[in-house]
């Protein structure tokens, strides 16, 4: 069987279940994204060189037991995955408007500091930014002058309990990643609600530091920008000031807003009588909560 890929117009291949023109989403720092745009450069972290033990599982696998297939010959190999050294990778998501995605991504004060610090900055001030562009945007706005190879593709969510540890390796989808990239794709089914697409690239020599920077056309990778939910109205305006040079739409997380919920709206004098006397506005199909009785009813 073949890796299940599509042959782009450069040196970047596709996963069979991606499109060039899917939607992809990634969420920056303020002070991250700012600095993309002042250095024209985007950041791909050295693979090895990821710090969660769950985004490069077998690198932290000491022992697997004895199998025929041959992903379990490679990947048990003590060198702890040597062809990775080489490759440098940068996540995506296929939907960003999340709280733990926000959170994690946009609101931590340093690289490492710990999830559960996150939720604990003022959000109002604290922009994060998130932009949309496609596989294809990616791919189109990267200088590939040195890369020697990469692929696109999406992260494969598995349980590493017990004996299921095995499908690390001995997995139905394994063959539809290049063979020496496809540790680069697995992570633990607990962080399934990401839906992270990865783009991997082969830089050929090893990478000397913990990341490369890879020039990028900022035209050609952004169609659009969400800021995070719960900004000022003077930060937002200050965004999108600062960023209205890019050309492109700007936008505002509706995480939390409840514009779009199915909230009864009714007049104050509607809401007089459901607050004094339970009483409720004609023809209603709804809900409402009578404060005499302490019930929800519906006319």
């Amino acid at each position: 069987m073949g890796y299940g890929i599509i042959t782009t117009q450069n040196i970047i291949s596709l996963h069979e279940k991606l499109k060039r023109t899917d939607k992809i989403y990634h969420i920056f720092k303020e002070a991250h994204f700012d600095e993309v745009i002042r250095t024209k450069t985007l950041r791909f972290a050295k693979v090895t060189s990821w710090k969660d033990p769950w985004e490069l599982p077998a690198k932290y696998i000491k022992k697997i037991q004895a199998d025929k297939d041959r992903y379990i010959e490679f990947i048990a190999n003590t060198n702890n995955l040597p062809l990775l050294i080489s490759c440098a990778g940068m996540c995506f998501c296929k939907q960003f408007d999340k709280e733990a995605m926000w959170q994690y991504y946009a609101y931590r004060e340093a690289e490492h500091d710990p999830p559960e610090k996150a939720g604990q900055h003022d959000t109002c001030e604290k922009a994060g930014v998130c932009i949309e562009t496609t596989v294809e945007g990616i791919i189109d706005s990267l200088n590939l002058e040195h890369v020697s190879g990469g692929f696109v593709g999406p992260v494969l969510y598995l349980d590493f309990s017990g004996e299921n540890a095995k499908r690390l390796i001995v997995n139905e989808n394994a063959e539809t990643y290049p063979s020496y990239m496809y540790m680069g794709y697995v992570k633990r089914n607990n962080y399934e609600y990401e839906e992270e697409i990865r783009i991997i690239l082969d830089m050929g020599n090893k990478i000397s530091e913990d990341y490369v920077e890879i020039p990028c056309d900022i035209q050609k990778l952004v169609n659009k920008i969400y800021l995070s939910p719960g900004l000022s109205d003077e930060k937002i305006d200050s965004l999108r000031k600062k960023y209205c040079r890019l050309n492109v739409d700007i936008d505002i997380s509706k995480l939390y807003s409840i514009s779009d919920l199915n909230i009864p709206k009714l007049s104050d004098e509607e809401w007089q009588k459901v607050m004094v006397s339970g009483g409720l506005p004609e023809n209603s199909d709804l809900l409402y909560f009578r404060q005499s009785s302490g019930e929800w009813v519906k006319k």
